[in-house]
């Protein structure tokens, strides 16, 4: 579009110089303006509005331009130029910004005055915009209010609204989550009451799929055997999954069975798994979610929880790093704390508030990466590069994500890292696919093996999600027999079975800290001099803390006490 405005005015100064001359302007909000000069009537355009350093432009009925105006920043417009009689009432006004063309209005008579043009209307791909959402973008005069109705061939209606940037003119808009069918687009802006009329319309298309809609009218299903008569809808989609067509059944109960190998390989190369010891891990961490099955997440949305803790993490195969060192230092580069990463290549501070860097060392690689210099690596976001991090008291955890670069690349890393970087979406489509042709299998055919089948996806599914709890608060808090934060206690977190300390923390100028442990059993010790654990209702007693997950946030209320001067004068004899 900015290269047909630039011809446009390249033909009016063409025109120019071939003998027409500048129209006669007035008021405010003008660039430079050609018309042709040659009618015998004054049309008068006054206070019209726009986005801001737009065209606006003026054609007959036979789109034989009359007039070009030109806008500052503030996008009004008013200005006169003379036109044949015979066009009167058959003059048009747009304008052309950066997002396209607005739509036509009509100029009634020989003046048009108080006019709130059309928005430009236009889709934007973004990267990792799912494949039933829309960008909409464009740009109208600062200020209004876009109004954006989206409707469907399929009956879905919806109305989205966005201002208009206050400087620029520019506005944006997300629709998600759109069920299939062709779409159609218009948008409006309202400026203190004056609504503008429509835009041009913009179509596009969701896609559909056979499979999808079925699947769709299966959870239609199911979804009133939950809300009215279970009896009676389990009978209804029963009989409607037998009356399927025989080689549909067939085909769900191969396609289920099939999916389980390549099910399983994608969950052991997104988990990074390359040893016998990995391999004994993951199987492990399965067993131990069939006692406790969430099936809870299954029937809600997913979201994604923001773990409470930063991973160290191999910039290339994306898997976490363990034996990494982390350190925080002061802004000005003084050393403060450290942690030497796990299994899960999880760390954590819970520093006083102010301003810190992090400096990450292993043998065979590079901090800070060159490699990865986006603000989210798949499955990683708050990725961190290097430069000062700003601790506030309200997010008092440094918890971000650091990636660092191999010197080398190991044999094998590529296939890992295509599984670490698109395996969870494929895992779960392919999980969710093969539970619901399991389900239709059971149903044709309610044998035992279809059961095990069925019951192998929904334990599968309960592993993927089981991070889908969102988590509030990270930290713990250390405090006195009064009930205030207690600054500068030494905590110390032990390993029971080994008796080896593990990690230490000194809580800050609130009293907040955090441990961050793989699985086993821990208790944690108060390490400072003059300081004392003691026993209060809702606080922790000194007793064991088990970590079942492979990775946990330790933050237990702590309460502590002054310990006896008698204690302290036989703690400096000895």
């Amino acid at each position: 579009m900015r290269r047909l405005a630039q011809t446009l005015i390249f033909l009016l100064s063409i025109s120019f110089l071939s003998g027409l001359a500048f129209a006669q302007t007035r008021g405010e909000g003008v660039g430079t303006l050609f018309s042709n000069t040659q009618g015998d009537t004054i049309i008068s355009i006054t206070d019209v509005k726009t986005a801001p350093w737009s065209e606006v432009i003026v054609e007959n009925g036979a789109e034989e331009i009359q007039a070009v105006a030109k806008l500052d920043e503030k996008g009004r417009v008013n200005f006169t130029f003379e036109a044949e009689s015979a066009d009167v009432g058959n003059l048009y006004i747009y304008a052309v910004d950066e997002a396209g063309v607005t739509n036509k209005i009509l100029i009634t008579g020989t003046s048009l005055s108080d006019e709130v043009l059309p928005p430009t209307l236009v889709s934007r791909d973004e990267e990792g915009l799912p494949e039933d959402s829309i960008k909409l973008t464009g740009f109208s005069y600062p200020g209004t209010v876009i109004s954006v109705v989206l409707t469907s061939d399929r009956g879905y209606s919806q109305t989205l609204s966005a201002i208009a940037d206050t400087t620029s003119g520019s506005w944006g808009i997300s629709a998600d989550s759109l069920v299939s069918g062709n779409y159609t687009v218009k948008a409006t802006a309202d400026l203190f009451g004056k609504i503008s009329q429509e835009s041009q319309a913009l179509t596009f298309e969701i896609p559909s799929s056979g499979i999808i809609d079925d699947i769709i009218k299966l959870v239609g299903l199911l979804t009133a055997a939950l809300t009215s008569g279970v009896s009676k809808a389990l009978e209804s989609l029963t009989q409607f999954v037998q009356n399927l067509p025989e080689p549909v059944k067939r085909a769900a109960d191969t396609a289920s069975k099939a999916a389980i190998p390549l099910s399983l390989l994608g969950l052991l190369l997104q988990s990074g798994v390359s040893t016998l010891e990995d391999l004994l891990a993951f199987f492990n961490r399965y067993l131990f979610t069939l006692v406790r099955i969430p099936l809870f997440p299954l029937l809600l949305k997913r979201k994604k929880r923001k773990k409470p803790w930063g991973v160290l993490y191999d910039s290339f195969t994306k898997n976490p790093l363990t034996g990494g060192l982390v350190r925080l230092l002061g802004e000005a580069g003084n050393f403060i704390d450290m942690e030497i990463t796990g299994e899960s290549g999880a760390f954590s501070f819970v520093p006083t508030p102010g301003k810190y860097k992090l400096e990450a060392l292993k043998a065979g690689y590079l901090f800070p990466s060159q490699e990865i210099v986006v603000e989210r690596d798949g499955e990683y976001d708050r990725i961190y590069r290097g430069g000062v991090i700003e601790v506030i008291e309200d997010q008092p955890v440094i918890g971000t994500n650091i990636p660092i670069d191999p010197r080398d690349i190991p044999e094998g890393a590529h296939i890992q890292r295509l599984f670490r970087k698109h395996g969870p979406v494929s895992n779960l489509l392919i999980l969710i696919g093969g539970l619901v042709l399991a389900g239709i299998a059971y149903l044709a055919a309610p044998a035992i093996y279809n059961q095990l089948i069925a019951g192998f996806y929904v334990v599968t599914l309960s592993l993927v999600t089981a991070d889908t709890v969102k988590i509030e608060r990270t930290w713990g808090v250390v405090k006195d027999d009064a009930g205030n934060p207690v600054e500068a206690v030494a905590l110390s977190l032990i390993e029971i079975d080994s008796g080896r300390l593990v990690n230490r923390r000194v809580t800050n100028t609130v009293g907040h800290y955090q441990f961050v442990a793989p699985r086993g059993r821990y208790k944690i010790l108060i390490a400072s001099f003059d300081w004392e654990r003691f026993d209060q209702s809702g606080y922790y007693d000194g007793s064991e803390i088990a970590v079942m997950e492979e990775t946990e946030i330790l933050n237990l209320p702590i309460g502590v006490k002054k310990k006896p001067i008698t204690a302290l004068k036989r703690r400096e004899t000895i």
